[in-house]
């Protein structure tokens, strides 16, 4: 008669399913698309060529959806060209926000995206805090004890865009717009050193996290504004960047704990010499299914380490051990 051998290692493939399963379900959520930011095409124009502006959703210039102008959620939409002098742009509802031929010079586009609410989790809260580097936020709620309440959040959003368009002449970079929160280039975009001030109602913001994110999704570790509100965004190679930021205060509206500013410039650094310029922000990819806050998707949370990275560990040592993959096997006689 014959005799059927079952492995000892055949038989702990359930709890190798078993770990991996927990492992999967303990695992943090990955970050949600946040950032809103325009970009032009083409990023370097000349007098009097087609140009279109977009609207983009996604995180650290990866777009993943593309947003129509709404006209019910606009407070402003402005240009500014050459000669400094603001204007409403002219736009209709859908995508794309903007298109037409612009002069010779350089040109600042402003949009203030009117306040929406949303509402997380405690924990989900304190780590989309802690994402964004709002740790002044994080200490008000912990001396409150209301590190583990639900936060109630209503965010409004400040776009600018900077587009030089044949010879970038004039001093459009440097304009302030009267943005709640707004980002104000002191130098003229170029190869090298661009100095930025963070603005919160008209005033310099000390202290402000800003991400320096290149056109080809690399985002730079964030920097904080000193005690002139300024940081210096250094080394910059010719092509598209985005420095962006949130500021956030307690909230005097009934209903809402906390407002919360989001302000995104994109701007070109054209080239003059013979540099390879940073690629062109990424094509826009599909968006996960999955809720999300009204007009932005979820606020973004950040991984972290806990029981999903144990029993991960766990699993990879036993694999090593035992020799075997976390896949079903067949016994063999």
């Amino acid at each position: 008669m014959s005799r059927v051998h079952v492995s000892v290692r055949s038989s702990l493939l359930p709890l190798t399913w078993v770990l991996l399963v927990l492992a999967i379900g303990a695992s943090p959520r990955v970050a949600k698309a946040h950032d809103y930011w325009l970009s032009a095409t083409p990023s370097t124009p000349q007098a009097d060529e087609e140009i279109t502006l977009r609207m983009w959703v996604g995180e650290a210039m990866k777009a993943q959806a593309e947003r129509p102008f709404a006209p019910d959620r606009t407070v402003r939409f402005v240009h500014a060209s050459s000669g400094g002098d603001v204007v409403d742009v002219d736009a209709e509802e859908g995508v794309p926000v903007w298109s037409g031929r612009l002069e010779g010079g350089g040109h600042l586009f402003g949009m203030h995206r009117g306040p929406a609410f949303i509402e997380l989790p405690g924990a989900e809260f304190e780590r989309y805090l802690s994402h964004e580097a709002l740790t002044s936020v994080i200490d008000a709620r912990r001396e409150r004890g209301e590190s583990a309440m639900p936060g109630k959040e209503r965010y409004q959003r400040y776009l600018k865009l900077w587009l030089p368009v044949g010879e970038a002449t004039g001093s459009t970079h440097g304009l302030d717009l009267g943005f709640a929160y707004e980002l104000v280039l002191l130098d003229p975009p170029s190869a090298g050193d661009v100095r930025v001030e963070a603005r919160f109602r008209g005033a310099p913001l000390v202290g402000a996290p800003l991400t320096l994110v290149r056109g080809d999704a690399v985002a730079r570790a964030p920097q904080r504004t000193d005690e002139r509100g300024q940081i210096l965004l250094s080394d910059l190679s010719p092509g598209t960047w985005l420095v962006r930021g949130v500021h956030m205060v307690r909230s005097e509206q009934a209903g809402v704990d906390w407002d919360s500013f989001w302000a995104a410039f994109t701007f070109e650094v054209p080239s003059r010499d013979v540099v390879a310029p940073a690629p062109s922000p990424a094509p826009p990819q599909p968006v996960a299914p999955g809720g999300g806050c009204a007009g932005c998707g979820l606020h973004p949370t950040r991984p972290s380490n806990g029981l999903g990275a144990w029993l991960v560990t766990l699993l990879a040592l036993w694999v090593r051990r035992t020799g075997t993959r976390p896949c079903p096997g067949r016994a063999t006689s």
